[in-house]
């Protein structure tokens, strides 16, 4: 729950459509506590007082993760085991089954995409939200790894000819693990630059910053 779930406004209706925006949250997924009703000085003499409301978000699990892969997976016809791991800060689901190569994509632009739409219907509605991590055929684990290693020989031609070093167009994730390997070492940092999809990491020597 955010901490700011308590609302105010010149009346009680005012003070819920606020709570509603700021949440964006449907009206009907919030039950409402009112802690103050708005009242006026007595015989009108005096400053007034507004609404006062808490809000608490209704019971709403929905579908698990697990559950929201297996049905798009269903929807696309195509055919695959789907495992789930509930982790301390985020969900991780495994595919796996043949010829899944066109979930994956160039660069692995798909899998981020299905994944992103996979997010979206986890969390909607939800104003405690948990990341959802999809991997498929070990694609993103195999990723992980071989960005690691080109991040580390980067980090190395770096130090050696001392002149910053601009990598590839990587996605959010893919940036996170070079800034995190880059973070590792003592002599260099790293910055993104550009927009997305075309956002990349420069490597630098700390004395060109």
């Amino acid at each position: 729950m955010p901490k700011n779930d308590i609302f105010e406004g010149d009346s009680v209706d005012e003070a819920i459509e606020k709570a509603v925006e700021e949440l964006n949250i449907p009206k009907e997924n919030i039950d409402v506590e009112i802690l103050e009703q708005p009242s006026k000085g007595l015989l009108g003499i005096g400053g007034s007082k507004g609404a006062k409301i808490k809000v608490v978000q209704k019971d709403d699990e929905g579908k698990p993760p697990k559950v929201i892969v297996e049905e798009l997976l269903a929807l696309m016809e195509i055919p695959a085991t789907v495992e789930s791991e509930d982790l301390e800060d985020s969900f991780s689901i495994d595919v796996s089954g043949d010829n899944l190569g066109m979930l994956i994509g160039r660069h692995g632009h798909t899998l981020d995409s299905f994944q992103y739409l996979v997010n979206i219907i986890a969390n909607k509605n939800k104003l405690e939200r948990k990341r959802v991590i999809v991997d498929i055929e070990g694609y993103r684990k195999q990723k992980t790894g071989e960005i690691k290693a080109m991040a580390e020989r980067i980090v190395g031609k770096v130090l050696v000819r001392q002149k910053s070093i601009t990598l590839r167009p990587m996605n959010a994730y893919e940036r996170k693990l070079v800034h995190t390997v880059v973070g590792d070492y003592s002599g260099v940092s790293s910055t993104s630059s550009g927009e997305d999809p075309e956002r990349k990491v420069v490597i630098s020597p700390n004395d060109n910053k």
